[in-house]
């Protein structure tokens, strides 16, 4: 049940996060001359942009977290030192709370049902592995500091329900069954959660 509450909280942020959607091509252009470590950091550009017209939007804070899937992760995980650039992605498996911005040390892998907590990326933007996650996309968002912050809302009024055991009719095996009772509401989508569609994954 979590996991699935999990997948439709995710993709409802992802379908209606509309704060400055971009696009990003990972294809280098021809004859441009980049590497693909130089190319691939010019995606920070447009994480900025739509961070930045989330701060413009929400007049709270700019974007601080970052979903996305294991095919992006992958080239995300790449954006540290090589020659003079400086490290601008640092692991901070499980350490601290999901708002801070700065770079931790390496710990315990957090995950929950497949979500893992991968690191923060540019001392700005804690990321977030999903293996579920549409694989063209990275969904970037606002988390503030408290309920009033809040750009959706998950509100489960019964958690988990189990019915008594009974037998199955197709199969007269004994079972049980669970439910799970909420409601779910996006108050902010339009300004406190962006998307970045990816091209050439």
């Amino acid at each position: 049940i979590a996991l699935e509450i999990d997948r439709e909280s995710i993709m409802d942020l992802w379908a209606l996060g509309t704060a400055l959607p971009e696009t990003f091509d990972f294809a280098i252009p021809v004859g441009s001359g980049y590497t693909d470590m130089e190319w691939y950091r010019t995606i920070l550009t447009k994480m900025d942009k739509v961070a930045a017209d989330i701060h413009k939007k929400t007049r709270r804070g700019p974007a601080n977290f970052q979903v996305t899937s294991p095919d992006i992760m992958a080239r995300l995980s790449q954006l540290q030192s090589h020659g003079d650039y400086q490290p601008i992605f640092s692991r901070d498996y499980g350490q601290g709370n999901d708002s801070e911005v700065t770079p931790m040390t390496v710990g315990t892998v957090q995950t929950q049902f497949g979500v893992a907590k991968m690191g923060t990326l540019h001392q700005k933007y804690v990321v977030y592995q999903d293996p579920y996650f549409p694989n063209d996309g990275i969904l970037i968002g606002y988390k503030g500091p408290s309920f009033i912050h809040a750009g959706y809302v998950y509100a489960p009024y019964i958690p988990i329900e189990v019915s008594a055991t009974f037998y199955n009719p197709e199969d007269l095996t004994l079972v049980k069954g669970l439910k799970t009772r909420y409601a779910k509401k996006m108050l902010r989508g339009g300004s406190f959660y962006g998307r970045i569609t990816c091209l050439n994954v």
